[in-house]
């Protein structure tokens, strides 16, 4: 009987826990339609983001992932836009982007560029904020979150009368954590002992992923989004976007017409040709953010080292920061570095016919990696191309 009680049990969480992912998954969905054809990139007056849902989910502003957000400014100010969140008229929530905004303040910008998602009124554009800031914003992008970040998180979730009521599982999946977390921070918020985290003994096998079984529950927030769906609404969101109102509004700002920038070079001091700017730009971008996400990942292993479940990790932080530190060298040599002495300055066109001695495959441009392996004369052929003042970098 007890075996038969035990299964019973077991069947149960797994529904419940299958019923909470098919939930979440369906307000994403109806999120994702509500989001189609309403929004915009553009840039906005700093002054006017509401940043309280961002503060929402970080325990603390890390001031070191601002410094290097600020000193990379150029590689990803163009390529990472801020999600807001608008109600048509002053209401504009950011759901993430602290670092970047804070980054942004401290080189004096007044502007930043964001992804704007045009909502029905104040209490939907919130509403959709923090569930994007909750769960998706911070889980697979940006500055890793910490321990206290995902407690924070959960405590303003259920802290919130909408979802108070709904299970440690469904919780979970909003914040994108561990359930036994959740029950801790209820817990700890009740003044009862906390729950122990569930322990995996060494020789068990992992457990299949459980597919998700039909089930729909209806909740505050989900007949909010479906009242954003009702047929007209993006019709209506469509023509305000396009009257006269919007597009003069003080609240929001027009991206400007692009300005005349400073030519890109490469490492070597050399203009790059037009064609190839996109391709040394997107290999900068992923370089710092590379960087960006390593140097998280080691501030995650140091943050848990000083839990009490993780003491064990603190000897192996320098080894860790040494080995992501060699990780971020080598992928940067991986990426474009400098152009190929045969390659068009107007055109980007590949001059030589057959196969180029310089670069591989004729692609027109070289890694640092590829640098070490040319002989000085090569060296020196790909320094004629640069500009008399451009700074060189060594290799």
């Amino acid at each position: 009987m007890a075996r038969t009680e035990e299964s019973q049990r077991r069947e149960a969480d797994r529904k419940e826990g299958w019923n909470a992912r098919r939930w979440y998954e369906g307000i994403m969905a109806k999120q994702k339609t509500h989001m189609g054809g309403a929004v915009t990139e553009t840039e906005l007056l700093i002054a006017n983001i509401d940043r309280s849902v961002t503060q929402e989910v970080r325990s603390v502003l890390d001031q070191a992932t601002v410094d290097l957000y600020a000193e990379t400014e150029d590689e990803w100010s163009a390529t990472a836009p801020v999600d807001v969140w608008w109600d048509g008229a002053k209401a504009c929530y950011a759901s993430d982007g602290g670092h970047r905004i804070a980054a942004k303040e401290k080189n004096g910008r007044k502007k930043i560029l964001c992804r704007v998602h045009r909502c029905d009124d104040a209490e939907s554009a919130l509403t959709l904020a923090r569930l994007h800031a909750f769960g998706p914003a911070n889980h697979a992008h940006g500055r890793a979150r910490t321990p206290e970040d995902k407690r924070k998180t959960v405590r303003s979730c259920i802290a919130l009368p909408e979802y108070a009521g709904e299970s440690d599982r469904r919780i979970a999946e909003i914040c994108k954590v561990g359930k036994w977390l959740v029950g801790q921070v209820r817990a700890e918020i009740a003044g009862a002992p906390k729950p122990a985290p569930r322990t995996v003994k060494a020789d068990s096998p992992p457990k299949p992923a459980p597919t998700p079984a039909s089930g729909r529950a209806t909740t505050a927030e989900e007949r909010v989004i479906e009242s954003l769906t009702k047929p007209g609404v993006v019709e209506k969101l469509v023509e305000r976007l396009e009257s006269e109102d919007i597009v003069e509004s003080p609240e929001v700002v027009a991206r400007p017409p692009a300005k005349e920038h400073k030519a890109l070079t490469d490492a070597r001091g050399r203009v790059v040709p037009e064609p190839m700017v996109s391709l040394f730009r997107l290999g900068r971008a992923f370089a710092a953010d590379l960087r960006g996400v390593l140097h998280e990942a080691a501030d995650g292993v140091k943050s848990a080292a000083e839990e009490s479940w993780g003491i064990g990790l603190a000897q192996m932080v320098p080894t860790l920061e040494a080995d992501l530190k060699k990780v971020a060298q080598d992928a940067a040599a991986s990426l474009p570095w400098c152009c190929c002495p045969h390659v068009d300055q107007a055109t980007g066109e590949h001059l030589v016919e057959g196969k180029c001695r310089v670069c591989i495959n004729n692609r027109g441009w070289l890694t640092r990696h590829n640098w070490h392996q040319l002989g000085d004369p090569i060296k020196q052929l790909i320094d004629e191309h640069a500009e008399p003042d451009a700074e060189r970098e060594d290799a």
